[in-house]
């Protein structure tokens, strides 16, 4: 489990290299009011999305099926409709 945060190029490919079967990743919450009051406490949403997008990549160029990649997020609002737009995304 993984906040994303340290997830560089580097660190990707250890992780791929290692045999490591699932990667889950916590990027709560996708409400963008609420990321930038994470954003304040050292947590930069634009930051981990890229490192994110660039394990997939790395993963690509390895041609390595492993690990599983799994995003989560907590939804603080069950009326807030955001989690339609994060699903989109992150199932792209």
């Amino acid at each position: 489990y993984t906040n994303g945060l340290l997830l560089n190029e580097a660190v990707s490919e250890k992780l791929i290299k290692a045999g490591l079967d699932r990667l889950s990743i916590s990027i709560d919450p996708p409400d963008k009011n609420i990321c930038s009051e994470r954003e304040r406490k050292g947590l930069p949403i634009a930051k981990i999305s890229e490192n994110i997008r660039n394990f997939s990549i790395v993963k690509k160029r390895l041609k390595a099926n492993k690990p599983e990649v799994i995003i989560t997020a907590t939804i603080f609002n069950k009326d807030d409709l955001s989690i339609i737009d994060f699903k989109k995304e992150w199932l792209r």
